[in-house]
């Protein structure tokens, strides 16, 4: 699922006697190494492949863009750097959030094994941080419950999920709660958001993807964000889709 040929260098460094040399060679090396893999997965395209390698690092601000040309409702977003106008944005909506411009983050030691959530902005000290790196900020949604919905070739499996009646998981659905799980169960989606969804996909040219959908309180659908290598093992098994057997009937298939 994020799987990649990598390449291992085997230069012999007593046959080059020369560091800034080797670098150099490295370098041609990967590079010659990446255009084989580069073949590799354009060639494992022209059968059924499962996601689209050259896409798997898609990028969400692109991807919010794209969800509201096809008519999709999106989350009012903006990158910050700057503590005045995170206020200004707070005063606005009331209620913010904050998360990663792109995929979640997680940093390993020896010590710490660290993960970075999406958070609720409440107080902060405007002494304290005036600019910092630019940072993703979106209004908080007063959701209803959450939507997983996986694609694949053009059909949605879909599971709600009601993360906002525990506190440890309303923000984040990823803090999970194993003593007492979120209530999961299988969903149907209106015939309109299913079209939207399906000419957002088939616009950033994907065959699946796991989808993130928020429902409002208003019964607003609110799209958040698409993985092209997410998971759909924790859709697949509460809503008994089977689709473990799905995708390998349709790879399987000529």
């Amino acid at each position: 699922r994020r799987g990649n040929l990598n390449y291992v260098s085997e230069i012999d460094l007593e046959i080059i006697n020369d560091k800034e040399l080797v670098q150099e060679v490295e370098k041609h090396l990967i590079d010659e190494w990446k255009n084989l893999i580069d073949f590799f997965h354009y060639f494992t395209k022209k059968n059924k492949c499962l996601g689209n390698f050259f896409n798997s690092n898609i990028n969400k601000l692109i991807c919010l863009d794209i969800a509201k040309e096809c008519g999709l409702e999106t989350p009012d977003t903006l990158i910050i750097s700057d503590i005045q106008k995170v206020q200004k944005f707070k005063d606005t909506h009331n209620q913010i959030i904050t998360k990663g411009i792109q995929e979640s983050a997680s940093f390993t030691t020896k010590l710490y094994y660290l993960q970075n959530y999406t958070e609720e902005i409440f107080e902060y000290e405007s002494s304290k941080f005036v600019e910092f790196f630019p940072t993703l900020f979106q209004q908080k949604l007063e959701k209803d419950y959450e939507l997983r919905i996986f694609y694949f070739y053009g059909e949605f499996y879909s599971m709600a999920i009601f993360s906002q009646l525990d506190t440890q998981t309303q923000i984040d659905f990823r803090k999970y709660n194993d003593i007492k799980p979120n209530r999961t169960v299988p969903y149907t989606l209106p015939i309109n958001i299913a079209n939207n969804l399906r000419q957002f996909m088939n616009k950033i040219d994907l065959n699946t993807g796991s989808i993130d959908m928020v429902v409002t309180k208003g019964k607003r659908y609110v799209f958040l964000e698409v993985n092209p290598v997410g998971q759909f093992g924790m859709v697949s098994n509460p809503c008994n889709y089977y689709l473990e057997k799905k995708i390998t009937e349709c790879l399987s298939s000529k």
